[in-house]
C-alpha cells in the first residue's frame, strides 16, 4: 500500500487540527503564551525545542509548537483554563510549568532555562569514561569498563578503579578509609578479610563493585543509626559466575629451598555456593592479621572480658607465630565452604585447617633508662615454633524481621602449639658487666574453644517499634606443659663475679573459662524522626587457672613443687546494666544522646591459701554522637563514649611468671578498674566526578585509673614488675588525607598525621612521665591507563620523639622513611606483563642507636600468557633483587628502647606456573 504521508508530516498535521479545534471551540477570549528557551550553563538559545500545552484537568494535548532559532515560542489557547506547559529538548531535562487559569490575553513567561541531564544528575551519574553511579551512600562501579590483564584477581581490578589504593600489606583503602569487610553478593565468603577475598577471586567473575559504609546489624534492623559503621566492599558476581565455576591451580619453585602451591575452586548455582582451597608456601609471608585471625583461627591469644555495659570486650595480642617478614616460614592451609538459601532459611558452613612452622633467629639491642644511669643489653635468640589449628563454623538464620528472625552461629576449634627456644643476653652499665643470662625453654599447649550465639529480632506493628534479644556463650579450655633451663650470672659494681644462679624446672598448667552474656533491646518511636532505645545487659564470666612449677630432687625427677611459682586461682565477674538512649534521625542531622548505669562485681579466690577478695564497681556510661550529612558522600561526625576497662585474669592473678628470670612479672589482686573517656571528630568528603576524597579525623582519650606497671630494678639489673593503677594517662591522634585525580589517568594525594600519648609508670618507686609523639607526612601517586605503562607508589617521612622524666636530658628522637612503589608494563599483543615492586624502610640514628638502618627491597617479575584461551601462564620473579632484605623492629616504650633484627627470606628466583579454569558460559560472557 502506498504511503501518502511521512511520519513527521502526520505529527504536524495532528498539531494543526488540534490548534484548529482549540480556536473553534473557544467561546471566550484567546490567551497568548510567549517565552524563550535557553541553556542554563552556556546561556545559548535552544532551537527546535518541543513545547506542549496540556489541559491541567485531564492532561489532554491542547497546543504544540517548536522554538525558533532564537529559542522563542508562542502558544495560543483559551483563557480562563488552567494548563500545564511541558518543554523538552534532547540531552536536557524536561521543564514543567503550571499555567494558572486567567482572563488575561497575554502571559509572558520570559526565559525558561533548561539543565543538561548530566548537570542535574551529577550526584547520581558521574561523567566518566566508565559507568560510575552513586546511589545514596553507595558508590557502584561497573567492572567491564576497567581493563585488566588476563586472569587478573580483584586486587588488580581495584588498583585500576578511581578512589582505591592497595598498600604493601594488601590493605585496601577506599575513599580515604581502610576497607574492613568484603562480601560476595552481600554475604561472607571463606573469610571476610579483604586481602583473602580479593586475592583469590578472579576479576572477570565480578560484574559490579559497590562501596559503602556498612551499618551494624542492630542499626540496619531498627533503622536507628547507632554510629557503628565499617567501610565495606560488596562484589556482585556476574550471572554466568552464579551458575558455573572458576578457580586456579598454581605451582612455584626455585629448584632449591623455596616452593609454593595453591589450588582454589569456586562453584555457584543460583543461591548455592561451594568453595574449597589448599595452599602451601615457604617463600613469602602470609601472616594472620586481626580479621584473618577471627576467620581462620580461634583467636589464639585473645582475652575476652565482660564490660560494665554487659557487652564483651576482646583484646588480641600477637604471639608472633607468623609475623610479617620475620624468620623463615612454612604455612599450609586448607578450607571449604558450603552455603545455600531456601525460602525463609539461609545456612553457611565452613571448615579450615592451618599448619604453621617458623624458624626465627634474632639479635637485639635495648636500653633501660634509670634516674642516675642506663642499662644496655645485647641479646641473641633462636626459636622454632609449630602451630596446628582445626576450625569449623556454621551460621544459620530463619524467619523474617516481621515474623521474627532467628540467627544461630556456632564455632568450634582445636589448636596445638609447640615451641623450642634458646636465648642469651648480656647487660652492662657504662661498659661494666652487670649480668649475663642463658636459657632454653620447651613448651607445648593445647587449646579447645566453642563459641555460640543465638539472636532474635522482630519488628512490631508500629513503624520503628522493635524488640531484639541476644544470647552468647564462649567455652575455652587450655592445657600446657614445658621446661625452663637457665643460667644467670651476676656481677659486682667493679665487674667482678658475684654469683651464678641455676634454674631447671618443669611447668604445667590448666585453665578453663566461660563467658556468657544476654541482652535485650527495645525501640519505641516518638515520631517519624525520633526514637527511644532501651537496653539491658547481663553478663557472667568464670575463669579458673592452676599453674604448677616443679624443681628436681636428688633423684633427678621433677617432683619438688615450688610454692612461690605455683597456685590455683579462680576469678569470676558478674555484670548487669541498663541504658536509655534518645535518637533523632533527620534528613541531614542525626544525633544520639544517652547513658547507662552498670554494676560489676569481681570475685577472686586463691584455692591454695583459701583467701578471697571481692570488688564491686558502679559506673555511669555516657554516650553522645552527632552526624551532619551535608550531601551524599560529605558528612561531619562527632562522638563521645565513656567505657570501663576491666583488669584481665593475667593482670590480677598474684603469681610470679619467671619465663624470663631477669624480668619477673607478678599480678595484683587489688587492681582497680580503669575508665576511658574518648572524643572523636571526623569529616569526610568524596567527589567521584573528580576522583577526589578528603578525610580528616581527630581524637582524644583520657584514661582514669589506667592500668600500668611498677618495676623494681636492683643493682644486678634484675627487674620485678607488677600491674598498678595510675592517673595522668592520655593519648591523641589527628589525621588529614587528601586524594584526587590530577590529570587523566594520574592521581595523587597527601596524608598528614600526628599521634602520641602520655603514659605513667613507676621505676624503683619513682613516678615516671613518658611523652611519646609521631609526626608523619605521606605522598601517594598512581597512573592507570589502557596503554602499556602503569605505576603507583607512596612515600612517608616521619619523626618519632620520646622523653622520660627520669632523664629529661636524653633526646631519643629519630627520623623514619618508608614507602613502596610498583611499575607495570603490559605488552598485550605478546601477552607479556612486566612488574617491578619496590619498598623501602629507613630508621635514623640517635643517642641510643648510633647507626641508621636502611632496607631497600626490589622484586621484578615477568609473566607470560602461554595459551590462546588465556588459561595457562608462566612467571619468573626475583625476590629481593639486591639481597638487602632484613627485618628490623624499633620500639619505644616508657623508659625502655629496643631494636631487634630478625632473620628473614633473602634473594631467590622463583618459577611459577598458574592454570586458571572457568566454565564455558563464563568464558563466553567475558569475551
Amino acid at each position: 500500500m502506498k504511503k501518502f504521508f511521512c511520519g513527521k508530516g502526520i505529527v504536524h498535521l495532528l498539531f494543526f487540527f488540534l490548534s484548529l479545534q482549540a480556536f473553534a471551540s473557544s467561546d471566550t477570549s484567546i490567551l497568548r503564551i510567549t517565552g524563550s528557551v535557553r541553556d542554563t550553563i552556556e546561556q545559548k538559545p535552544l532551537s527546535k525545542a518541543s513545547i506542549l500545552l496540556l489541559s491541567a484537568s485531564d492532561s489532554i494535548l491542547v497546543a504544540a509548537v517548536r522554538s525558533d532559532d532564537q529559542g522563542r515560542f508562542v502558544l495560543n489557547a483559551s483563557a480562563g483554563t488552567a494548563y500545564t506547559l511541558l518543554i523538552s529538548y534532547p540531552k536536557y531535562t524536561d521543564r514543567v510549568e503550571d499555567i494558572p487559569a486567567t482572563t488575561r490575553s497575554v502571559m509572558e513567561l520570559g526565559t525558561v532555562a533548561l539543565n543538561t541531564k548530566a548537570f542535574v544528575m551529577k550526584e547520581i551519574i558521574i561523567r566518566n569514561t566508565s559507568p560510575i553511579r552513586i546511589k545514596g551512600d553507595t558508590t557502584e562501579l561497573i567492572v567491564d569498563s576497567f581493563k585488566v590483564s588476563p586472569n587478573a584477581d580483584v586486587q588488580e581490578l581495584l588498583r585500576r578503579m578511581p578512589g582505591f589504593q592497595i598498600n604493601a600489606k594488601g590493605e585496601i583503602i577506599a575513599q580515604g578509609q581502610k576497607v574492613q569487610k568484603v562480601f560476595v553478593d552481600g554475604e561472607e565468603f571463606f573469610s571476610d578479610d579483604p586481602a583473602v577475598v580479593t586475592k583469590n577471586l578472579r576479576a572477570d567473575a565480578i560484574e559490579r563493585v559497590q562501596v559503602y559504609d556498612r551499618k551494624s546489624d542492630q542499626a540496619a534492623f531498627t533503622g536507628i543509626d547507632d554510629g557503628v559503621k565499617e567501610k565495606t566492599l560488596n562484589l556482585k558476581l556476574k550471572e554466568s559466575a552464579k551458575n558455573g565455576y572458576f578457580g586456579k591451580a598454581e605451582m612455584g619453585s626455585n629448584a632449591n629451598q623455596y616452593q609454593q602451591g595453591k589450588l582454589m575452586g569456586n562453584v555457584f548455582k543460583g543461591k548455592r555456593k561451594m568453595a574449597a582451597y589448599a595452599t602451601t608456601n615457604n617463600s613469602q609471608f602470609e601472616g594472620l592479621n586481626w580479621e584473618e585471625t577471627r576467620n581462620f583461627s580461634d583467636g589464639g591469644n585473645s582475652t575476652m572480658e565482660m564490660t560494665d555495659g554487659g557487652g564483651i570486650a576482646i583484646t588480641w595480642n600477637s604471639d608472633d607465630d607468623y609475623s610479617e617478614n620475620k624468620g623463615l616460614p612454612l604455612q599450609q592451609t586448607a578450607g571449604a565452604f558450603y552455603g545455600n538459601k531456601w525460602k525463609g532459611f539461609t545456612s553457611g558452613t565452613g571448615a579450615q585447617y592451618q599448619r604453621i612452622r617458623m624458624n626465627v633467629e634474632s639479635q637485639g639491642l635495648s636500653t633501660t633508662i634509670l634516674p642516675d644511669y642506663s642499662l644496655d643489653n645485647l641479646s641473641s635468640g633462636s626459636q622454632v615454633q609449630n602451630k596446628e589449628r582445626y576450625k569449623v563454623n556454621t551460621k544459620n538464620e530463619w524467619g523474617t524481621d516481621s515474623t521474627g528472625l532467628f540467627k544461630l552461629s556456632l564455632t568450634g576449634s582445636k589448636t596445638t602449639r609447640s615451641s623450642a627456644s634458646g636465648n642469651t643476653s648480656f647487660t652492662t652499665r657504662d661498659g661494666t658487666n652487670v649480668n649475663a643470662s642463658s636459657r632454653t625453654t620447651i613448651s607445648h599447649q593445647d587449646d579447645q574453644k566453642v563459641d555460640g550465639n543465638l539472636s532474635y529480632r522482630k519488628k512490631l506493628s508500629k513503624t520503628g517499634r522493635s524488640i531484639s534479644a541476644d544470647v552468647s556463650m564462649v567455652l575455652n579450655e587450655q592445657a600446657s606443659d614445658g621446661t625452663l633451663n637457665a643460667t644467670n650470672t651476676f656481677y659486682q659494681s667493679n665487674g667482678s663475679l658475684f654469683r651464678t644462679d641455676l634454674i631447671d624446672q618443669l611447668k604445667d598448667g590448666q585453665q578453663t573459662g566461660t563467658t556468657s552474656s544476654a541482652s535485650i533491646v527495645y525501640t519505641e518511636p516518638l515520631s517519624k524522626k525520633s526514637f527511644l532505645l532501651f537496653k539491658y545487659n547481663l553478663g557472667i564470666g568464670t575463669n579458673e587457672a592452676e599453674r604448677n612449677t616443679y624443681g628436681k630432687t636428688g633423684a633427678g625427677a621433677y617432683d619438688a613443687l615450688v610454692d612461690s611459682l605455683s597456685n590455683h586461682f579462680r576469678f569470676n565477674n558478674y555484670s548487669n546494666s541498663g541504658a536509655l538512649h534518645y535518637r533523632f534521625t533527620g534528613k541531614k542531622l542525626t544525633m544520639t544522646i544517652g547513658s547507662g548505669v552498670g554494676r560489676v562485681k569481681y570475685q577472686s579466690n586463691d584455692l591454695e591459701t583459701l583467701t578471697s577478695r571481692s570488688t564491686r564497681f558502679t559506673n555511669i556510661l555516657p554516650t553522645a554522637s552527632v552526624k551532619y550529612q551535608f550531601k551524599a558522600q560529605r558528612s561531619l561526625n562527632i562522638n563521645y563514649n565513656g567505657t570501663p576497662q576491666n583488669p584481665t585474669l593475667q593482670q590480677i592473678q598474684p603469681l610470679i611468671d619467671n619465663a624470663d628470670p631477669l624480668n619477673l612479672q607478678i599480678g595484683n589482686a587489688a587492681l582497680r578498674q580503669a575508665f576511658r573517656n574518648e572524643m572523636r571528630i571526623t569529616f569526610q568528603d568524596y567527589r567521584m566526578s573528580e576522583d577526589r576524597s578528603i578525610y580528616a579525623t581527630a581524637s582524644f582519650n583520657n584514661l582514669l585509673n589506667g592500668i600500668t606497671s611498677s618495676s623494681t630494678i636492683d643493682n644486678f639489673g634484675k627487674r620485678l614488675s607488677q600491674f598498678v593503677n595510675a592517673n595522668g594517662n592520655y593519648s591523641y591522634d589527628m589525621r588529614l588525607v587528601f586524594d584526587r585525580k590530577i590529570v587523566k589517568d594520574l592521581s595523587g594525594g597527601i596524608e598528614l598525621e600526628t599521634n602520641g600519648n602520655r603514659s605513667i609508670n613507676f621505676i624503683n618507686g619513682q613516678r615516671n612521665v613518658n611523652d611519646y609523639s609521631v609526626r608523619r607526612v605521606s605522598v601517594n601517586f598512581g597512573h592507570w591507563s589502557d596503554s602499556w605503562l602503569s605505576f603507583y607508589g607512596s612515600i612517608r617521612f616521619g619523626k618519632t620523639t620520646t622523653r622520660s622524666s627520669l632523664r629529661a636530658d636524653m633526646n631519643n628522637s629519630f627520623n623514619t622513611i618508608s614507602g613502596y612503589g610498583n611499575v607495570s608494563m603490559s605488552f598485550k599483543k605478546q601477552k607479556t606483563y612486566v612488574d617491578v615492586w619496590t619498598d623501602i624502610d629507613r630508621y635514623g640514628s640517635n643517642s641510643i642507636f648510633s647507626s641508621p638502618v636502611q632496607i631497600i627491597r626490589v622484586t621484578p617479575s615477568i609473566r607470560k600468557i602461554l595459551t590462546k584461551n588465556d588459561a595457562l601462564e608462566g612467571k619468573i620473579s626475583v625476590f629481593d633483587l639486591f639481597n638487602q632484605n632484613q627485618n628490623v623492629e624499633r620500639n619505644v616504650y616508657t623508659n625502655f628502647l629496643s631494636q631487634m633484627t630478625y632473620n628473614t627470606i633473602r634473594r631467590y628466583v622463583m618459577f611459577t606456573l598458574t592454570y586458571n579454569f572457568k566454565n564455558k558460559s563464563a568464558a563466553a560472557v567475558n569475551k
